[in-house]
């Protein structure tokens, strides 16, 4: 499965991030950051995909355009560095996190009504967080986001939205309006604080980057991952929220106050993204930096409790080796800081987005098995940049012949570099000297006669 880049065919770095099953419509929903959109893959009944290009791209009018807001400014149709996707089968609704989560940068979540039809390039029907689709400043009140990232919608209609100290909620059982009230927070005890952590040390009731959310709703259970407190916060929601109120269990840690970087059984690293086996009671998240997915029982949810299985990784809880080796002549059970999950129940299949851009599939057989090795991959080989990190020279080299231009962006999405490549050498390498980059993490994005790839580069001087 191609999960990012432009054109049908195309791969992209640290672009594919959060990815939603769609079981009404048969599409795989993918986040691809970096080109501004999000793409829809079609599955087939047994939840492989059907093919490997995308057929439907919404923030773009087409498969070969990637600009922030269509080069333009933000409305009802563009997207900027959109992070998380989830859809809303109850209303056939697709939420839509826009803004990369980072603070400022295009603050909102898109609701696009999937009920009139799919069509590519389609106006969002609602946004959150902002009064209308053209307004995009940070805000932290009962309305407005500062850098949403998750958001997870119950069958009863109340919306959860991650917003770096806290988590709104977002009642839309009898619809919902452009620029609606927030119901409640957690993390925070009003709606008009957001500090990491309420502004001092972590805590029962505290965030420190909310991120991944998904709710339990029979169960009564909410399960906050936090990226940088390292854990996940679970809350007892079956007799209502109270806003501020503590967290119950604490996964990832030995209590409510500890946000340590730990190892082993217990650990969950810098958790994201989350999905729930109805069937077997098991909450899978995914530990970008221990590169892996590991599956908690919840029959025996208790703070500090140990994982009973693993993906991406040999069955010892201690290996933490993301898979740094090109695709497709890595370790292909292993995975490379897992970016996006998705549970197929029905078909028991178990979908890890990563950043090597591709979405792999495993056999979800957890009920039996600890340490499921590979069983299903789809992938397409990612441009190579080399050295990563670089200092002033790097080498670029595509899958797809003829590169010909190279631009360099940093996080904000400024860019820092252009430059046209005249020449490349036998084995089709273009070479960027000369780079003179301030340290940091920047986006190099290549193009090429009929493609547009793009990858990570870091700069250490």
């Amino acid at each position: 499965m191609n999960a990012g880049g432009l054109g049908a065919s195309i791969y992209n770095y640290g672009s594919v991030n959060g990815i939603s099953l769609d079981k009404t419509h048969h599409l795989l929903w993918v986040c691809d950051a970096m080109n501004n959109r999000v793409l829809g893959f079609p599955i087939k009944a047994d939840g492989m995909p059907d093919g490997k290009t995308a057929t439907v791209v919404l923030g773009q009018a087409d498969f070969v355009s990637g600009l922030a807001n269509r080069g333009s400014t933000a409305g009802p149709n563009t997207l900027y560095r959109p992070i998380n996707v989830f859809f809303d089968s109850a209303r056939n609704w697709l939420w839509v996190t826009d803004g990369a989560a980072i603070t400022g940068l295009q603050p909102r979540v898109l609701v696009y009504d999937l009920s009139v039809g799919i069509t590519n390039g389609m106006d969002a029907r609602y946004v959150v967080g902002q009064p209308d689709f053209f307004t995009v400043t940070a805000g932290t009140t009962n309305a407005k986001l500062s850098s949403p990232w998750g958001v997870y919608v119950t069958a009863s209609g109340l919306a959860y939205i991650a917003d770096g100290g806290r988590v709104v909620t977002l009642d839309v059982s009898a619809g919902m309006t452009n620029g609606q009230t927030f119901t409640h927070v957690l993390g925070q005890t009003d709606f008009t604080h957001n500090a990491a952590n309420a502004g001092g040390s972590v805590g029962p009731n505290t965030f420190s980057g909310a991120s991944g959310i998904l709710v339990d709703e029979p169960a009564g259970l909410a399960f906050i991952a936090e990226y940088k407190n390292k854990r996940v916060s679970v809350y007892d929601i079956s007799g209502g929220i109270i806003d501020g109120m503590n967290a119950k269990y604490f996964i990832g840690q030995p209590d409510g106050t500890s946000n340590s970087t730990l190892s082993g059984l217990a650990a969950v690293g810098k958790a994201e993204w989350m999905a729930l086996n109805k069937t077997k009671n098991i909450l899978y998240v995914g530990c970008q930096s221990l590169s892996r997915v590991e599956g908690f029982d919840l029959g025996a949810l208790a703070t500090g409790m140990s994982a009973s299985h693993v993906f991406g990784q040999p069955a010892n809880f201690i290996d933490t080796a993301s898979n740094t080796s090109v695709p497709p002549n890595s370790i292909k059970y292993r995975l490379n800081q897992p970016q996006g999950i998705a549970l197929d129940n029905d078909n028991g299949l178990l979908m890890v987005a990563d950043q090597w851009n591709r979405v792999m599939f495993y056999k979800d057989s957890a009920s039996t098995v600890t340490g499921i090795h590979n069983t299903m991959e789809q992938h397409i080989r990612p441009m190579e940049i080399y050295p990563n990190p670089a200092a002033d020279k790097i080498f670029i080299k595509c899958p797809n012949p003829g590169l010909q231009k190279i631009t360099i962006m940093d996080m904000t999405g400024r860019m820092v570099y252009s430059n046209t490549i005249t020449s490349l050498n036998e084995n089709g390498t273009g070479t960027v000297d000369n780079l003179n980059l301030s340290d940091g993490v920047y986006t190099v994005m290549a193009i090429t006669k009929n493609a547009i790839f793009s990858q990570r580069l870091e700069v250490i001087r």
